[in-house]
């Protein structure tokens, strides 16, 4: 159980899915981020599709891509929560990411 970031995608971002694929409830895995990381696992969650995302973009990947992969359905909700975390619009990501 190391890579988090995968289980994480691969489960869409939803914690039950998440538990789940663990062999534990989700009661269990909210306790476990929270000991572990000092967050929420909502907290957790949004770094993992904000990570996910970024590295993305930093790719290239315009934003209708880089949105979905971070299991956002709409790419408008996708842009505001990134804008909100990183004070700047994932369009913009690419020259930021990478200098």
């Amino acid at each position: 159980m190391s890579d988090w970031a995968a289980r994480a995608a691969r489960a869409g971002y939803i914690l039950e899915r998440i538990a789940e694929g663990c062999g534990v409830t989700p009661r269990h895995l909210r306790r476990w981020v929270f000991e572990r990381h000092h967050i929420t696992c909502r907290q957790w969650l949004l770094r993992m599709r904000m990570e996910a995302a970024a590295a993305r973009l930093a790719k290239g990947d315009p934003v209708k891509e880089a949105a979905p992969a971070a299991g956002y359905n709409w790419p408008e909700h996708f842009s505001r929560a990134f804008k909100r975390r990183h004070g700047y619009p994932p369009s913009r990501a690419g020259n930021r990411l990478n200098p």
